[in-house]
């Protein structure tokens, strides 16, 4: 083998690794796109279910009418979240559980004397929240975005 040939054969090996090398980030860039994606979608799941409690700490306060308004806010920002395309079937159940636990919260605190529907708001929110706390804790890639403050509220009450 001349020296020409042996140039002409590293650099198509070294042209060849580039190109290969370059295929498996994009797959990997994609799956981050996609675990980024997740974690946005949850840290604002978690974010209005964090909202949620603390609204319903404000009972104290008397102010019923107050809590359902704000319920029904809670429901309607959660509503408009778009779930990723890549998050599971239970995940996406889960969101309208979660709306509907809010709803029901809304109508239970509407209707002071509701408390069978705060019961049964109060059990769907926390069922969609086993469930999102359980996917995360799967998911380490989608763990390793989730806001610090929603891992140590949500995962640790587990």
């Amino acid at each position: 083998m001349t020296k020409k040939h042996l140039i002409s054969a590293i650099v198509f090996l070294i042209v060849c690794g580039i190109l290969f090398s370059g295929c498996d980030t994009s797959n990997s860039s994609e799956d981050n796109m996609a675990d980024r994606k997740e974690a946005k979608y949850l840290n604002s799941i978690f974010e209005e279910m964090n909202k949620g409690a603390d609204i319903v700490k404000l009972m104290n306060d008397g102010n019923i009418k107050n809590i359902a308004k704000r319920m029904d806010n809670a429901k309607t920002n959660i509503e408009k979240l778009e779930p990723p395309k890549t998050i599971s079937a239970s995940i996406k159940d889960s969101q309208n559980t979660l709306e509907d636990g809010f709803k029901k919260l809304a109508i239970g605190f509407r209707d002071s004397d509701n408390m069978e529907k705060v019961e049964e708001g109060q059990n769907a929110i926390e069922k969609a929240k086993i469930r999102f706390v359980n996917y995360v804790t799967r998911n380490n890639d989608v763990k390793k975005l989730i806001k610090d403050r929603y891992i140590e509220v949500f995962i640790s009450e587990n």
